[in-house]
């Protein structure tokens, strides 16, 4: 038996599943026609006809305002992006650091409660420290 949704899993196809398959496989609607591409002096930011072009290294073709724009918004992103990442870094330096404090405050108490004959493992029927 077949372990898939739909009955395509097999070697057979009954007609009728043949003619979905065919229908959906041989679509017209996934076509490209020649509305379907830009025209050769058209902006590939705004789609409209390039004023003042200019090309990168690509061979696309931009207006100039249109590419100055973007590389300023890339630049403002990229500067914020930076900022964000500069801020959780410091967030997690100081979490780090305060963590490293507590551990190292945890070690000297541990340290002066052996030093001065407790046994931090036993635990009195209060909660008070027991001596060895």
């Amino acid at each position: 038996m077949s372990h898939s949704k739909r009955n395509t899993s097999r070697a057979v196809f009954t007609s009728y599943e043949r003619e979905l398959a065919r229908k959906s496989w041989t679509s017209t609607s996934a076509r490209l026609n020649r509305e379907s591409f830009l025209p050769f002096s058209a902006c590939r930011l705004c789609l409209e006809t390039a004023i003042d072009p200019v090309s990168c290294t690509h061979g696309d073709i931009f207006c100039r305002e249109c590419a100055l724009s973007n590389i300023l918004a890339q630049k403002k992103e990229i500067k914020r992006l930076d900022k964000v990442k500069g801020q959780e870094d410091r967030d997690a330096q100081e979490r780090q650091a305060q963590l490293d404090a507590e551990a190292h405050e945890r070690a000297v108490q541990a340290f002066e409660m052996t030093q001065s004959g407790l046994d931090r493992t036993r635990v009195g029927r209060r909660g008070s420290w027991w001596k060895r």
